[in-house]
């Protein structure tokens, strides 16, 4: 992590979990580390001791209120700038060596990783692709991509001299590999494009609208997810916003390990929970998260279990995201098995994520299902049986080795809890322009 990543990370954990961010930059860093500030102030305080798990003290810092005891400050700060620059969160152990201390802890929960971790963490991220329509254009639609709310795209595109009338944003895809997305889109209404230097096309909205969620699924679909084995699972942490379309039928199997450093049955890969998608082009939603305390499931009868992370896609809450019907969190270690089979009962798809952080799993729906009773079905509801090919790889799943990181499983969520991240917290494009990542804005 560098100086201007942790400050980065200081303003996230801030604006999770005061509602406002920080305005913390790398020098700030750099006066941590060369002693200039000795004291943190309460914000930066509430930042660090969040991100590193540990008091300001034990960070090297000196409280004023105390007396100072020798002068081992320069070691102390040595230690906070190995900490910082060096790792994640200042307990983190050799899995080899903590055995004895894990046993004896009553301390908050804290994430347990090797200390010999070479693999480089791949960040997945969300943008859109929208569809457009212009009353002075009848009978094209621009298709294209956009990091930014559609809606700001929409007005970037209207300020031309050319453009008679302002864009109408008719339908948005939030996705993964949205620049592959709109490739795929225009490749498939090639014959319906009026030149090959403009993304407009010739062809209904209802049309492009289908062809777009075609691609999504195509592009982001369980195919498109490619593994060496169980043996390299897909991490999970960082700033990781993940967005699967899924297929109905699909099934998810939540595997835990309670006690990485016991043995069965007290210890190794247990089944936690089971998923299923109910209608084609559900989406599953997994956000890594600063920790714990920004998340609630459904399953565990959270406060705030059944509140949509985010409900709508645009600032003015105009546009309504689907229907949540499902909202879970992953634990440091916990793997996500997604499977599909399909006629032949001995064959199915498999892939498998591994939770780096904690996080937050939101699932939606935008052809809600309901059982014979007028129930609807939720993530949780498997009303189906899993195939023999389902059951040997979740099988296989279990004889896994121990996870690279290991947290324990969420306190269930009470009414005292600080009040969830709301829904910029999750979108980005959401926040104030000075406050999002800054990335090409789209075509």
């Amino acid at each position: 992590m560098t100086e201007a990543e942790l400050a980065e990370e200081m303003n996230r954990v801030l604006l999770a979990r005061t509602s406002r961010s920080g305005d913390y930059i790398d020098r700030t860093i750099r006066r941590f580390l060369s002693g200039q500030t000795r004291w943190p102030q309460s914000r930066a305080q509430l930042a660090l001791t969040t991100i590193f798990r540990s008091a300001a003290q034990e960070l090297g810092f000196i409280d004023p209120r105390k007396p100072r005891q020798g002068a081992g400050d320069p070691v102390r700060r040595r230690d906070f700038a190995s900490n910082a620059v060096g790792l994640t969160a200042a307990s983190v152990l050799p899995l080899a060596s903590t055995s004895a201390s894990l046993m004896r802890s009553r301390d908050p929960p804290m994430v347990v990783r090797p200390q010999l971790q070479t693999v480089e963490m791949s960040t997945h991220d969300t943008g859109f692709v929208y569809v457009m329509s212009n009353r002075a254009m009848p009978g094209l639609v621009k298709v294209g991509f956009t990091t930014l709310l559609p809606e700001e795209r929409a007005s970037q595109l209207s300020r031309h001299t050319g453009v008679p009338v302002p864009f109408d944003v008719e339908f948005r895809a939030l996705t993964m590999r949205w620049k592959a997305v709109e490739g795929l889109v225009h490749q498939k209404m090639d014959g319906a494009r009026v030149s090959s230097r403009r993304e407009f096309f010739a062809l209904p909205v209802d049309k492009a609208v289908e062809s777009v969620r075609e691609c999504v699924l195509e592009v982001n679909g369980i195919d498109a997810w490619t593994t060496s084995g169980f043996g390299s699972p897909h991490p999970l942490g960082g700033r990781d916003r993940v967005v699967l379309p899924l297929e109905a039928g699909q099934v998810f199997v939540l595997l835990s390990n309670p006690s990485p450093l016991k043995s069965p049955p007290s210890g190794g890969w247990q089944p936690l929970d089971l998923w299923q998608a109910h209608a084609v082009g559900d989406q599953l939603e997994i956000y890594a998260t600063a920790g714990p305390g920004e998340t609630a499931g459904f399953g565990g009868g959270d406060v705030g279990g059944e509140d949509d992370p985010v409900p709508y896609l645009d600032r003015s809450e105009k546009v309504a995201n689907g229907t949540l019907n499902g909202k879970e969190q992953l634990a440091p270690g916990d793997r996500l098995l997604w499977l599909e089979d399909g006629d032949d009962p001995e064959k199915c798809k498999s892939v498998l994520f591994e939770a780096r952080d904690y996080c937050q799993v939101a699932c939606r729906t935008w052809s809600p299902q309901f059982t014979e009773e007028g129930f609807p079905l939720i993530l949780n509801a498997l009303v189906r049986d899993p195939s023999k090919a389902m059951l040997f790889a979740a099988q296989e799943a279990i004889t896994l080795p121990m996870p690279r990181n290991w947290g324990p499983r969420p306190a269930p969520r009470g009414d005292q809890a600080f009040p969830l991240p709301g829904p910029e917290r999750w979108l980005p494009q959401l926040r104030p322009k000075g406050k999002r990542p800054r990335r090409k804005s789209g075509s």
